[in-house]
């Protein structure tokens, strides 16, 4: 059975009353639990069953389990309280990997999913060579859906597409100083009849001025510059993405010996 997406607050009136109940299906000393074995990670556990159900299973779920997760004498509802007010996951998505529908959809998921639990900001952590520009733009159109401000951060390289998201952030627009950021033109491929690549041509054509058009919306730079440099690949630092427009900031690396 799936479980519904839509999230309710863990400050539920019907969860407060039944963890200050005092009893659940279970109790801590149970003689038919079983402890968790030694190097099991229990917070992961926590952070599966966290980030997939509502608050009111969750809370069931965290009923059942928590003779296991916390063995000793006495009062499971105290148990399943600690565990819900432990430390919520990171809000941070990765991107990491060719630009495809398979990402998108996942990267979309988990934008929608966190900008439901609250509109703080979250982090897109970038690592791609780019990909599908329709792809790409689905992402960059769940960034206008939710409310959360989405900070964009190069990992390593953002080119093509993945350059368009990282400029497209709503929030801080950063890169590693160590990183890589590439804007082109786009390229087709394909094959068949003349009048049928004459078509592809044109639509070719209307994404790449599309595209033209939202970095320099984005950078703030003339199109025309825009359009000039895209003619080849056009590899920029991290510092000279920034000082074209692209990123706001640079993130210095830490460590290392200094001389």
């Amino acid at each position: 059975m799936s479980v519904p997406r839509i999230r309710r607050s863990l400050e539920d009136p019907a969860l407060d009353r039944y963890l200050s109940a005092g009893e659940s299906p279970h109790s801590c000393h149970s003689a038919t639990t079983q402890p968790v074995p030694p190097g099991l990670p229990k917070m992961s556990i926590l952070s599966a069953i966290r980030s997939s159900l509502q608050a009111p299973l969750f809370a069931l779920c965290i009923a059942l389990l928590a003779p296991a997760l916390i063995p000793g004498p006495g009062r499971p509802a105290a148990c399943a309280k600690a565990l819900l007010e432990a430390p919520a996951s990171r809000r941070q998505v990765l991107l990491f990997g060719r630009v495809d529908a398979e990402l998108a959809r996942d990267v979309a998921e988990q934008l929608l999913d966190l900008d439901q639990e609250s509109h703080e900001e979250i982090d897109l952590l970038i690592n791609s060579t780019g990909g599908s520009i329709g792809d790409a733009r689905a992402i960059l159109s769940v960034f206008q859906l939710i409310e959360s401000p989405v900070n964009t951060v190069c990992m390593g390289y953002a080119w093509s597409s993945a350059a368009t998201i990282l400029a497209g952030g709503t929030g801080a627009r950063q890169a590693f100083e160590h990183t890589s950021v590439m804007i082109h033109e786009l390229s087709w491929e394909d094959s068949g009849r003349i009048s049928a690549l004459e078509t592809t041509a044109r639509q070719g054509r209307r994404d790449n001025d599309l595209e033209v058009s939202l970095l320099a919306r984005f950078s703030g730079r003339d199109p025309d510059l825009i359009r000039r440099d895209m003619r080849q690949d056009f590899y920029l630092s991290a510092s000279e993405a920034r000082d074209y427009g692209l990123i706001d900031s640079v993130l210095p690396l830490k460590g290392g010996k200094h001389r």
